[in-house]
């Protein structure tokens, strides 16, 4: 609700955890850099971000929470790993957005 102005985000370095409901309607949202630190994604993390093109999950996320990316009819997911990893949730993708997996962009 306060994020209505956010169009891009890069994630810190030093951030190992992108937590629950972060994102959720950031709506204008178009683009976040997540770095390799990253092990893992919160439920609903970026829920309702409708603007939200495109997004890479590095390799070591390692947990993905439920409805991480639901509600963004516009994405694709570029995922450095070459399949699902047994730690992310069966809906962390519940909206069947296309996943392009072992992405090495």
């Amino acid at each position: 609700m306060g994020c209505s102005s956010l169009t891009d985000i890069t994630i810190p370095n030093g951030v190992t955890k992108i937590g629950e409901y972060a994102f959720q309607n950031c709506i204008n949202l178009t683009q976040i850099t997540i770095p390799n630190n990253v092990t893992s994604i919160g439920n609903c993390a970026f829920r309702g971000c409708n603007s939200l093109e495109q997004i890479t999950i590095p390799n070591g996320v390692t947990k993905i929470g439920y409805y991480a990316f639901s509600d963004c009819p516009n994405l694709t997911i570029y995922c450095q790993a070459s399949s699902q990893p047994s730690g992310w949730d069966t809906n962390w993708n519940y909206d069947n957005r296309f996943v392009w997996w072992g992405y090495k962009g």
